[in-house]
């Protein structure tokens, strides 16, 4: 018997298969208004000056790198905080890439990273813009703050009502926080003016793919199990006709201007875009969403492509779209190139989707 067989612990298998995934759309239409409503909210963050107030702080590679908090002024209730970590080699003149870090759900009060790099400009900030100890934050602060951004009983961006006017719901404030993260770090002297990177996992893949749609120039996206992806069957979800848990929230058609599958059609077709992590068990961030936001990208799937998205317990092959089979492991991943985009699959141990033509 294995270790499993020898517990008490119940052991389930979340997996299943993917048949014609090309063909899985998200169903309504995008609002009528789409794009005006993302010109008048960019129009409300072009009225705050890009500004910062910097506190230094230690790095943990003095020696390479220089650390700051930041709080940058923004449009809506409150500003965009986090760490900026920048190479001392800046001091001599030479120029990085910049680097967006934005982070999963919570309301943990933010520290600085434990980790530093000496290749990148490094921007990681947190979705709320709160107060930092830095600025003077107490812990009184932070269950201040987890009170104040929760609503009628539910936590942050779940609540229906709230979000029936696109500009009231929580994550009207949140895109434009991570637009303002990417001007500012366009201002930094050491910047190369060329890479702007942005990457993050579960709803920090959201406000990645947001990132690349929001018209600051985004060449990188590498968004881990995004959330945001097709929320519309997250109604069927809740409903109980797909598989669920407690992380869908509740469909209004406001949505519809923060849903990943729509913003999809604003990513550039020079940007970068990749899916470094996708899982079949995944309730929080199921596949057929970001199924359907990969396929609303400016892109076609390669007609070779076959293999494996996530998930499975030893080496797997893929074809790529070079035809090349390849293995891979649960440390490692490969992707699929159409026309800029990549779309990475990955191992991990909690099951397998064979992705059939």
């Amino acid at each position: 018997m294995n270790k499993y067989e020898k517990s008490n612990k119940k052991v389930f298998f979340d997996g299943g298969a993917g048949v014609d995934i090309d063909q899985i759309r998200t169903l309504p239409e995008k609002p009528a208004d789409f794009d005006e409503f993302w010109d008048r909210q960019f129009k409300r963050l072009d009225l705050v000056p890009v500004k910062a107030d910097l506190v230094e702080i230690e790095s943990p590679r003095p020696d390479t790198t220089r650390r700051w908090a930041v709080r940058i002024d923004c449009a809506g209730l409150r500003p965009v905080t986090g760490y900026l970590t920048v190479p001392k080699a800046v001091d001599e003149g030479k120029r990085f890439p910049a680097r967006l870090e934005t982070a999963g759900y919570g309301v943990s009060m933010q520290g600085p990273p434990s980790a530093a790099r000496d290749n990148e400009i490094v921007l990681n900030i947190n979705a709320h813009g709160m107060k930092l100890r830095e600025f003077g934050a107490t812990e009184a602060d932070w269950k201040a703050l987890k009170w104040e951004i929760s609503s009628h009983g539910a936590t942050y961006a779940f609540n229906a009502k709230q979000n029936e006017d696109p500009e009231v719901a929580y994550f009207n404030g949140m895109f434009l926080r991570v637009k303002r993260a990417l001007q500012y770090l366009k201002t930094l002297e050491g910047w190369n003016g060329k890479d702007l990177i942005a990457s993050g996992g579960s709803q920090g893949g959201m406000q990645t793919i947001w990132a690349a749609a929001c018209g600051e120039g985004v060449t990188d996206a590498w968004a881990d199990i995004p959330w945001g992806c097709d929320w519309f069957s997250d109604k069927a979800r809740l409903e109980g006709k797909f598989p669920t848990n407690n992380w869908y929230v509740p469909w209004t058609e406001s949505l519809g201007y923060y849903e990943c599958a729509f913003l999809a059609k604003r990513i550039p077709a020079n940007c970068r875009v990749t899916i470094s992590r996708a899982g079949l068990g995944d309730y929080t961030c199921p596949p057929r969403g970001i199924a359907a936001f990969w396929n609303a990208l400016e892109s076609v799937w390669d007609e070779n492509y076959a293999g494996v998205w996530h998930l499975g317990e030893g080496a797997l092959p893929l074809k790529d779209s070079s035809n090349v089979s390849r293995d891979f492991t649960a440390s490692d991943g490969t992707g699929i190139v159409n026309n800029g985009h990549i779309f990475v699959t990955y191992n991990d141990w909690h099951g397998t989707l064979f992705f059939m033509q």
